[in-house]
């Protein structure tokens, strides 16, 4: 499975799987799945992430605040130890909803 961005729909979830580097180069394409995402409950699907830069972050919190707008809400599933490290090293671990894989 390459690097990058799928989007699946399981009844009112959407499920994102993000695999390899979230980055400056990487994070529109993440913001545009979830943008897209037409559905009650977003699911990130985080265990194949392998590097998180801060933008990567920031897109979390996008993430988090569209799937809020929308009246619905943003899961993380399964992050992998690089993004737990940044949510941790950030003070944002309980910020979002952690699910397991």
């Amino acid at each position: 499975m390459a690097d990058g961005v799928d989007v699946t729909v399981e009844g009112a979830r959407a499920i994102v799987t993000v695999r390899g580097e979230v980055d400056i180069a990487t994070c529109p394409e993440l913001d545009a799945a979830v943008a897209g995402a037409d559905a009650q409950e977003v699911v990130l699907d985080l265990s194949a992430v392998t590097f998180m830069a801060s933008s990567g972050l920031a897109s979390l919190l996008r993430a988090d605040r569209v799937a809020t707008e929308r009246g619905g809400r943003l899961v993380l599933r399964a992050p992998s130890r690089a993004v737990v490290d940044v949510l941790e090293m950030t003070r944002l671990a309980d910020r979002f909803t952690v699910e397991p894989r």
